[in-house]
């Protein structure tokens, strides 16, 4: 009897070793099942907020340029359509004394965009474009507007072609989003709170023959038909550009929601050079209610339009101008506010004035915030960061 007991005794110490075991194994961290249920997550989601910070530096003449856009808003989604409000703000800094700064809101209510921009406004060639005037672009006419940016060329050129997405779009987007597999991650399994949540920090990088399928997979979602050999080439191309980016995760350990997203690395520019760039996207206030609403004080967009009224009725008509992606706005016929920086402005000498200073949150009474031998100046527009080790950001690459 004694040897049964003994017997019995170990049998169930085993059995619960190797539940205990199982346990371990199914319940360990993995930064694949991780990052598979967060887009699972976020494709379900219904409304959010965003920070969004992207940085890259190019030349022009021989001239190290920096360009960073900053944008801040909120969004909802519907079965029917997408309401976000955003705040925007791009700075473009070479080494002369002056720089390109335009900022300005951009909200899209029940279908509508609207378009409002602060002072100093682009000079847009036949357009009487005044300080926060509101304008309203009807369905698919903010397409025929143009760029918001001119003069900003946006490293990565959008595959596919301008206009609203349908209902049916949208859900194929979604669809495809959450079954995508197109980054390797990686993870050491540390943590690290976000905005008060408890995240896995996990790393990737992208798998450049599954980042081109998703790339013409959504042109097949948006557009209903296969892609052409132009979107194909540029879709190889984005691929491999994304391919060498080195990328972070911030994923809730309890939630599954993306609190933050960063990127960093170099791609190539048309003129064959190499183009640092830089992103950081932060995520917040899921599935709570939104203030996006439509503006009162909206003034139709075509009103503003000098002498060019019915050349505008001609281009609203003419859907493959709207495919190419002219408007009227471009960066022929529209450029950036030059704000010209007196010496006097830039108390420490280091090419940022006041405003910029504060931008990119360096001392305005120090020229090398961080004592590492470069100029603030120098360093933003080589696209690293002034307050520190890293890129702009401060992803630390």
């Amino acid at each position: 009897m004694k040897k049964i007991l003994i017997v019995f005794s170990m049998a169930v110490t085993i059995v619960m070793a190797l539940v205990f075991a199982s346990y371990v194994v199914f319940t360990a961290f993995s930064p694949e099942r991780a990052f598979r249920s967060m887009l699972v997550t976020m494709s379900g989601n219904q409304s959010f907020a965003f920070d969004l910070g992207m940085s890259w530096s190019a030349e022009d003449d021989g001239l190290p340029v920096n360009t960073t856009v900053y944008m801040s808003g909120e969004g909802e989604t519907f079965p029917a359509t997408v309401n976000y409000d955003v705040v925007f703000r791009a700075v473009r800094l070479s080494r002369t004394t002056d720089y390109h700064d335009v900022s300005g809101q951009l909200t899209s209510y029940a279908g509508d965009r609207f378009l409002r921009y602060e002072s100093p406004v682009p000079v847009i060639e036949d357009v009487d474009l005044q300080a926060d005037q509101w304008l309203v672009f009807t369905g698919p006419d903010f397409a025929r507007w143009g760029s918001i940016l001119p003069g900003i060329e946006l490293p990565f050129e959008r595959i596919a072609p301008a206009g609203p997405w349908s209902l049916q779009a949208v859900e194929r987007l979604r669809l495809l989003i959450s079954l995508t597999d197109v980054v390797h991650v990686s993870s050491d399994g540390l943590t690290q709170l976000i905005g008060g949540a408890n995240t896995w920090v996990v790393d990737g990088r992208f798998d450049e023959r599954a980042v081109t399928s998703l790339l013409l997979d959504i042109v097949r979602a948006k557009e209903g038909r296969q892609p052409t050999e132009q979107e194909r080439i540029l879709a190889a191309e984005q691929a491999e550009d994304l391919a060498g980016l080195e990328l972070r995760f911030w994923i809730g350990t309890q939630d599954s929601y993306l609190y933050r997203f960063q990127a960093a690395g170099v791609i190539e520019a048309e003129d064959g050079s190499l183009m640092p760039i830089d992103v950081r996207l932060d995520f917040g206030s899921f599935n709570e209610s939104t203030g996006v609403y439509a503006p009162d004080d909206a003034e139709d967009w075509r009103g503003f339009v000098s002498g060019g009224l019915q050349g505008v009725g001609e281009f609203a008509s003419d859907q493959g101008s709207v495919d190419s992606g002219q408007g009227i706005v471009s960066n022929e016929t529209a450029r950036l506010p030059l704000i010209e920086v007196p010496a006097v402005l830039d108390a420490d000498g280091d090419g940022l004035d006041a405003i910029l200073e504060l931008f990119y949150g360096t001392d305005p009474l120090n020229p090398d915030t961080d004592g590492d031998g470069m100029t603030d100046g120098d360093e933003v527009r080589a696209g690293q960061s002034p307050r520190g080790d890293g890129s702009l950001f401060g992803f630390g690459f």
